[in-house]
Order: structure tokens, then C-alpha cells, then sequence
């Protein structure tokens, strides 16, 4: 038995391996990922995104309880509609037609484009328009979905009867010549006295009569060819500025209105207002741009601006009541010099009007409006923030670029190399710096300036004050360093006084969510400290636990980086902090001790625990919260979930665990159930199981 079992198990090992495919760049090409996932409010619908490394990706709808599957071939970018009926997505072009593309350098305009599908969630069929540049919905709202769409393809008929034009002139040439040979051939046939008088006339008339009637024939092919002969008035030919159709449909019956020449659109959170702002005819000097209110109840439109030359950076506030952008409209195309004003709109006006401009008070002497700034109100609307920068000296037209010598200096105190200089130089140019008004009021407040370049807004806007970040005169040291040394302030929104937190400090500043503290990791010390807003206090809220805070495998010549900070609870009573396996519960004035939370169980098993956040626009974690979160066995490498009720210590709950690596889970806004994705292979990627 062993010498006739030796041979078969040597023969089964060799075609087992003779059958190996080997590895090679087609192989990994076509391993695929998960890409997008969303699950629809009511928890019925998953749907999700698989993408190979080269080539055409499909987007999945299937239901939750069924497990059904509807698949869209190069879907993507999909958003599901709060009432959980519609999902909305973009279609890519077949990835083979987008590289020949490439390869023939075309231009863009000329590239496969888009198209936008749109499935009713548990019914056949789809809604599939193409040529469609973006779309939108309402962040909180349904029932509408609005699309803009790519520049209209050219008009060919203008250049076929521009081709027919052409051809009947050669033909035409080419009739002229015949008769010039058919008349030279019947004068010498008459000279040698072959043809009469009489045969030598009636010859040249019939051959005549051909020419006309041929001549006509060819030239009535182009006898509708307008005034633009070259074709450079087709459709979607004008400037690169000029808007395109931006159509408005109802999902519910597919109720649609066009807007034409749109430059930019903008949904209200609540999905009750869009804003259009249109763009001038490329070929029409008399034409003027509006910025409208589309009311998407009454289906009416209000006209709050016209005869602007740009807009931008439209923002309504949380209720939709208020809207502020920034535009301009005072100068001409050609202006070497352009300022921006702010604009600002109530439901209660009949247009919007210019709340702050370069004369505005407050505004810093030789500073204007930013057009790169982003413009947005507090969560309570009772504050607007927006953008300033440095009005630049027009460019000098008298100066003849060829002419010019240009040299780049560098000097050994420049905050940067070079380089990188030249590499930031876009950037720079459009920095601005932030600034904010109360609307009704004549004067704005300067919050950020070029020793406070960066801004963090606090309580969402809320707050009296913001968080101002600076590393100017640390800048040097980030060539060999590899970081650099910041200053935080609190900067008072009312005035612009500022209070100092930190100094030349290698920490990331963060505000809590109410605005009470400042906190931040110090690499140095490896340990949390927090700056009490009401006291000014600095305080080493984690000294008192004696596990360690940071990463440690670390083993680059570095700082190690922090094992994870979970968040605040709520009314910012407490932090949440991880240490290598475990996760405590910190006071953030340093009083209590702190509360390990899962009880050394992370510890104890050798098992890591990472917060999961379920809501990403939940700024806090309840005090009696049960918290979701994701481990990995540090020994079997197993991944899995736990739950863990904050503000109690104790063992954490496994949910479930395996030779996995868990996808990110997602959970239905209108139920409590949670959905992970589990990887099953290579082919089929991941499925959905519930918890």
C-alpha cells in the first residue's frame, strides 16, 4: 500500500502545482476592492461599490433581508435619498473608450463623459441620461435631484454641408475644365474642316447646358450654409466661462425644469431652496448673469441678483433662511484688477445686498474680499465667516514678456527651500484669511492674519472665539526637522483680542465640541493636556495613568504616535482616550482619577479596541452610551466587534469575531440595526451580515 500510495500523492502534488497560475501583472490587475458603502435610512438597503485595479468597477444594490442584487456596470458615486426610495449615481465610460482617448490626446471636451442613473429601490428599470458633468441632492431633504450637464456636442451638419460646399466647387473646376476641352477640341475640328458652322454651335450649347444644369445640382447641397462658414458658432463652442443646462427633477414623477448657460447650483440642507447662479452667452455682448432662488414647493423663481460678472462660494445657513456668497460685478472682462464684495439674502428681501467690501470698517488697510475664501454661517445663523486677502498690484501690460529676465533668488532665512517656494507659489497667491460679521451689522471683525493663517471655528461657529494656529518663524527648521513648532491663540470674535495657549509647541491643537477646552498630545511628554477656556489653565489630564498612550512598535527615529483619541462625552465632562489595548475615561480637568473603561480586558487578552462612529455628524458620545467597537486579536490577528456602555467599567461584549478584516460598518438612520461588510474572496469581495 505505502509504495502504490507514494506515487499517486507525488503525481497529485505535481499536477497541483503544474496547475499554479503564476503571478503576474494581469493577476493583480484584476484584484478588486470595496469601494463606497451606503445603507438607506430604513435599513433595507445596502448599497456598495466593487472596483478591480485596471478596468470597469459595477455598484450593487441589494436588499438587506432577500439579499437580492440589482448590479449597475461602472457605477459610482452613488448617494441613496432620505426617504430611502431613489438611488442616484454617475456611470463612468467603458474604461477601454477612456484610454483610446488618452492615447489620441483628446481634448477634454472631445473625452468620453459621464452619464447619471437613477433606480427606484425595489423596482425594475433605470433612468439614464448622458453627458451629465455632476449632480446634487439635498443633504437632508428629498424628493429632488438636480444634474448639470456637459457642454452639447458640436453641430456636424454645419461641416457636411460645409464638405458639400467644397466638393461642388471642385466638381464645378473640374466641369469648367471639361467644357474649356470640349470648346477647344470643337474649334479645332472646325478649323481642319471636320464640323460645319451650324454642328460646332449646336455642340457648344448642348455642353453648356450640361455644365449649368450639374453646376446647380452640386451647389444646392450648400444652399443652407449660414453666415458661419468655418463652423466656429456651433453650440457649446464659446468660452470656457459660459454655463451649461442644469435640469431640476422630481423623483417622485419625473417632473423636470431646465435652466440654462448655469455656472454653479446649490441645494438648501433642507432640500426646500435652489440656488442657480447662470453665466453670460459666450456670443451674446448683451446678455446678463443672474443668481436665482428656485423654490422647489411652489416651483417658483426669485431673481436676488443680476448683471454680475462671477460668483461664488454660495453657502445657506443650517434653516435655509439665509444665503451669502461672494461676487463681482463692477468691472469689465479684461480687468486687470477685480474686487469681490459680500452678498447676503434673507427670504425676507427682495434682493440680495452688499454687506462687506474693501471699505467695509474693520477690514484691514490694503486688504479686500478673498473670491477663495469659504463663506459660512455659525449653526445658529447668528454669525457669518468669510474670507480676506491682500489686494494685489495689477499686472503691468507695458512689459513685454519675452523680454523679461527672470531670476530666482533664494535666501538661507526663507521660511522655505526654494523649491518649495515655487511649488506653494499658487497656493499662497489665493491664501486667504478668515474674518466674520454679524449679519445687520456695518463692521466685521479680522480674525486670521499672517501670524494666524490657520482657523478652526469652535462649538461650529457658535462660540465667542476661534482656534488660530501659526507656524510662522518655525519654518526653517522643517527642512531637517521634518516638522514645525506652532503657536495657538483664542482669538474673541467680537474684537479680535487674543489669548495665548501655546507657544513653539510640535502638538495639533484641537477645540472640544462645546468650546470649553483646548486639547492636544504632546509627543514629548506622551501624554493629553487640555487649556481651559474660562480659567486659562493648562492641565496634564493623563499623567496618572501608568499605561502607555502611544504606539509602542514605533520604530522609526521619530516621536511615537498616539494609540488613539475616541472623543468627548457629552457637555465636554469627560474624555475618551485609548492606550495600547484598552480605552479610559479621562477627567479634562485633571481631577479624577481616570477610569479605564474596558476594564483591562484589551490588556488581559492582548486584543486592541478602536471606537467605531456610527453618526459622523455626532460631535459627542452620551454618558450611558453603548459604544461599538472594533478589535484585532494581536495574537491570532483575528478582527471583530464589541459593544461597551461609556461611564461604567467592565468587560466589553464580543458580538462577533473571525479570520477577518471588517469593513467600516454603517447603520440605518431609522433603525438600530449595524451592517459590516465580511470579506469572502478575491472574486466575490464581501458580504453584508447585521449585529
Amino acid at each position: 500500500m505505502k509504495k502504490i500510495f507514494l506515487p499517486a500523492f507525488l503525481l497529485v502534488c505535481l499536477t497541483v502545482a503544474a496547475q499554479k497560475k503564476p503571478v503576474t501583472h494581469d493577476v493583480y490587475d484584476g484584484w478588486k476592492s470595496l469601494g463606497e458603502k451606503l445603507i438607506s435610512s430604513d435599513g433595507q438597503y445596502a448599497v456598495y461599490a466593487i472596483n478591480p485595479q485596471e478596468g470597469d468597477g459595477e455598484l450593487i444594490i441589494q436588499q438587506m433581508i432577500s439579499q437580492e442584487k440589482t448590479t449597475v456596470p461602472r457605477g459610482y458615486g452613488s448617494i441613496i435619498t432620505e426617504d430611502s426610495r431613489f438611488v442616484v449615481f454617475k456611470i463612468k465610460p467603458v474604461f477601454q473608450d477612456t484610454r483610446q482617448a488618452k492615447i489620441k490626446k483628446k481634448k477634454a471636451d472631445d473625452m468620453p463623459k459621464d452619464s447619471i442613473g437613477i433606480i427606484e429601490l425595489g423596482k425594475a428599470g433605470m433612468v439614464k441620461m448622458a453627458r451629465v458633468k455632476s449632480f446634487k441632492t439635498p443633504e437632508k431633504g428629498f424628493g429632488w435631484v438636480a444634474y448639470q450637464m456637459e457642454k452639447p456636442l458640436p453641430d456636424t451638419s454645419k461641416k457636411s454641408k460645409k464638405a458639400a460646399i467644397d466638393t461642388a466647387k471642385t466638381n464645378v473646376d473640374l466641369l469648367m475644365k471639361l467644357a474649356d476641352s470640349i470648346l477647344r477640341k470643337s474649334v479645332n475640328a472646325a478649323n481642319t474642316g471636320k464640323l460645319t458652322n451650324e454642328e460646332v454651335i449646336k455642340a457648344v450649347n448642348k455642353a453648356a447646358k450640361e455644365i449649368i444644369k450639374k453646376g446647380k445640382d452640386e451647389i444646392s447641397a450648400g444652399e443652407a450654409l449660414p453666415n458661419d462658414a468655418e463652423g466656429d458658432d456651433s453650440p457649446g463652442s464659446g468660452a470656457a466661462g459660459e454655463g451649461t443646462d442644469l435640469v431640476v427633477r422630481r423623483l417622485s414623477d419625473g417632473k423636470e425644469i431646465t435652466f440654462k448657460l448655469v455656472g454653479d447650483y446649490v441645494f438648501d440642507k433642507k432640500g426646500s431652496r435652489l440656488l442657480v447662479e447662470t453665466t453670460k452667452a459666450a456670443k451674446d455682448s448683451n446678455s446678463i448673469a443672474y443668481v436665482m432662488i428656485y423654490n422647489l414647493a411652489t416651483e417658483k423663481t426669485d431673481t436676488i441678483m443680476r448683471g454680475l460678472n462671477d460668483g461664488k462660494n454660495f453657502s445657506f445657513d443650517e434653516e435655509g433662511n439665509q444665503l451669502a456668497f461672494v461676487a463681482e460685478r463692477d468691472s469689465s472682462t479684461k480687468a486687470l484688477q477685480k474686487f469681490y464684495k459680500l452678498w447676503y439674502y434673507t427670504n425676507f428681501s427682495d434682493s440680495a445686498k452688499m454687506i462687506a467690501d474693501k471699505n467695509t470698517v474693520g477690514m484691514k488697510l490694503g486688504s479686500t474680499i478673498s473670491e477663495n475664501g469659504a463663506v459660512k454661517f455659525s449653526k445658529d445663523g447668528k454669525k457669518l465667516f468669510f474670507g480676506t486677502t491682500a489686494i494685489m498690484a495689477p499686472k503691468d501690460t507695458t512689459l513685454v514678456d519675452f523680454e523679461l529676465a527672470r531670476l530666482d533668488i533664494w535666501h538661507y532665512n526663507d521660511d522655505y527651500l526654494q523649491p518649495m517656494q515655487l511649488k506653494n507659489l499658487k497656493n499662497e497667491l489665493n491664501r486667504s484669511y478668515m474674518a466674520v460679521i454679524k449679519p445687520g451689522d456695518d463692521k466685521m471683525v479680522q480674525l486670521g492674519d499672517e501670524d494666524a493663517e490657520n482657523i478652526t471655528l469652535v462649538d461650529e461657529g457658535n462660540a465667542g472665539w476661534v482656534l488660530a494656529e501659526s507656524n510662522k518663524g518655525n519654518r526653517i527648521e522643517l527642512q531637517w526637522a521634518g516638522r514645525t513648532k506652532t503657536t495657538a491663540y483664542a482669538i474673541s470674535t467680537l474684537n479680535a483680542r487674543r489669548i495665548l495657549i501655546a507657544t513653539n509647541n510640535i502638538a495639533n491643537f484641537t477645540p472640544s465640541p462645546s468650546g470649553k477646552y483646548v486639547y492636544w498630545y504632546q509627543p514629548e511628554t506622551k501624554n493629553y493636556f487640555t487649556w481651559n477656556a474660562s480659567t486659562g489653565v493648562i492641565k496634564n489630564t493623563s499623567d496618572k495613568i501608568k499605561e502607555p498612550l502611544f504606539d509602542i512598535e514605533n520604530d522609526v527615529p521619530d516621536y511615537p504616535r498616539a494609540a488613539g483619541f475616541i472623543g468627548w462625552t457629552a457637555n465636554d465632562q469627560y474624555m475618551l482616550i485609548n492606550d495600547v489595548f484598552d480605552i479610559w475615561q479621562v477627567d479634562p480637568n485633571g481631577y479624577e482619577q481616570p477610569k479605564n473603561l474596558t476594564n483591562g480586558y484589551g490588556k488581559k487578552n492582548k486584543t486592541e479596541f478602536n471606537y467605531v462612529k456610527l453618526d459622523p455628524e455626532k460631535r459627542f458620545i452620551d454618558a450611558d452610551e453603548n459604544i461599538l467597537l472594533r478589535s484585532q486579536d494581536k495574537t491570532s490577528k483575528y478582527g471583530g466587534f464589541y459593544t461597551k456602555t461609556v461611564n461604567e467599567a467592565g468587560d466589553p461584549l464580543l458580538l462577533t469575531s473571525g479570520p477577518f478584516s471588517y469593513g467600516a460598518p454603517v447603520k440605518a438612520k431609522k433603525q438600530t440595526g449595524i451592517w459590516y461588510s465580511v470579506p469572502i474572496s478575491v472574486k466575490t469581495n464581501c458580504i453584508f451580515q447585521q449585529i
